[in-house]
């Protein structure tokens, strides 16, 4: 590679045909295109991320856990697939499963949907103790016209807390 030449993987050109591809809703397209990525870089965690996403979309949670785990064996600090990852724990149900894959995103500076959803997670399981602090800082760290504020609120009306 010369010198000058960026080494930015946002601008590798299966990832920009994979993005333009998502964007139109060509999703085995964007598949074709990200699984070259992957076979050339197993770890990029762009690429892999964009292929869980995609499968989360087209409705295949199975194979869409199996990529934000390969990001997160790459990178267990990456914040986005650790969302996601207990997002779909979520959706299915599983939220011990959830709360325990959101817990090291408690821990960041600026995180809130970990928080509330955590929050949300506590009270379908009968767990008040702390919910009332995880909405708070969820609360403090959206921006103010986040929907979330609004169903934060109710929540704490549901707790009997102003």
């Amino acid at each position: 590679m010369e010198p000058d030449q960026p080494t930015s993987q946002s601008l590798h050109p299966e990832l920009q045909s994979a993005v333009t591809a998502t964007r139109e809703r060509r999703y085995e397209d964007a598949l074709l295109h990200l699984k070259s990525i992957v076979a050339d870089r197993p770890q990029d965690e762009i690429a892999l991320g964009m292929l869980a996403s995609v499968y989360s979309d087209l409705g295949m949670k199975d194979r869409a856990r199996e990529y934000y785990d390969q990001v997160l064996t790459t990178n267990p600090q990456n914040p986005l697939a650790r969302q996601q990852r207990g997002l779909l724990e979520f959706e299915a149900g599983q939220l011990e499963s959830a709360l325990e894959i959101w817990r090291p995103l408690l821990e960041t500076e600026h995180d809130f949907v970990a928080h509330f959803y955590c929050a949300l997670a506590s009270m379908q399981l009968g767990r008040l103790d702390g919910v009332r602090g995880l909405l708070d800082t969820a609360r403090e760290r959206m921006p103010s016209d986040h929907p979330f504020q609004q169903e934060a609120e109710k929540l704490l009306g549901a707790l009997g807390v102003d």
